[in-house]
């Protein structure tokens, strides 16, 4: 738990909670309800999906020698040695447990944005099968704007667009819809019907994510997953508001992970 705490404590956040206690007791105490559940990449995969431990195994490697897992980490790091602000990114951990995932539970329809759209598309090039919905602002809306801890998104992405890091072949089982997320996701949600697997990635204010994630879960299918990135305390309301009994929830880092 030392590491998620020491994760969450920057100068943004101390001057919150000593603005608003209340915040830094809600962020305390999903702190360690995070720590109960936390496991390793390999085990949290195991448990999650059932599968062996060989099976996981040769899938996180086929991960880690996929071309564009080295490609997209590379770039992001020469972009980020000039970053002077947040670029937002998920970890290469994260990426190994996407692509991972996608490649098991083998989607037909999933939701995603940023980073996390590279991972799922190649598992599901693997796959021959699925198709990826990314709801993204804009980058020029994007850049400039302080994220919840008071960070702001770098200036770096000027001049680029959304999706900028999806290669053209994976692009025919993708489709990207520029907007709101708040306007955007309940239509699409509605036009789709069901998901098989949902990736949260985007406004991670408490309410937003409480929000977003209990929207999504009437249209998750049986089997089907949503991943959270940097949860906090609406990811806590939210699992205590579903039946975890026939729903198991794991973190990993700061990624949770819910099964239905």
């Amino acid at each position: 738990m030392a590491g998620i705490i020491k994760d969450r404590i920057n100068r943004s956040n101390l001057i919150r909670v000593i603005s608003n206690p209340l915040f830094g007791v809600r962020e305390l105490y999903a702190l360690n309800r995070f720590s109960r559940n936390e496991k390793p990449l390999r085990e949290f995969l195991v448990i999650i999906t059932k599968a062996s431990v060989s099976l996981i195994t040769e899938l996180l490697n086929e991960a880690e020698a996929s071309p564009l897992y080295a490609s997209v980490f590379d770039v992001l790091k020469n972009t980020e040695s000039t970053s002077q602000g947040e670029m937002g990114n998920i970890s290469e951990s994260d990426w190994l447990l996407l692509y991972t995932l996608a490649r098991l539970i083998k989607p037909e329809t999933g939701v995603a944005s940023g980073i996390s759209t590279t991972a799922i598309l190649s598992a599901l090039q693997k796959n021959e099968m699925g198709r990826l919905y990314s709801i993204d602002l804009p980058l020029n809306q994007i850049i400039g704007r302080r994220m919840r801890d008071g960070r702001l998104y770098d200036r770096v992405y000027e001049g680029k667009k959304t999706g900028w890091l999806v290669p053209e072949y994976l692009k025919n089982q993708w489709e990207l819809l520029l907007g709101d997320v708040r306007d955007v996701l309940e239509p699409l949600l509605n036009q789709l019907r069901n998901i098989d697997i949902f990736f949260h990635d985007d406004l991670h204010t408490p309410n937003h994510m409480f929000w977003e994630l209990k929207l999504v879960w009437p249209y998750l299918n049986s089997g089907g997953v949503i991943v959270s990135d940097d949860i906090n305390y609406g990811w806590v309301d939210f699992i205590r508001s579903i039946d975890t009994s026939l729903s198991p929830y794991l973190h990993h880092n700061l990624l949770g992970l819910v099964r239905k």
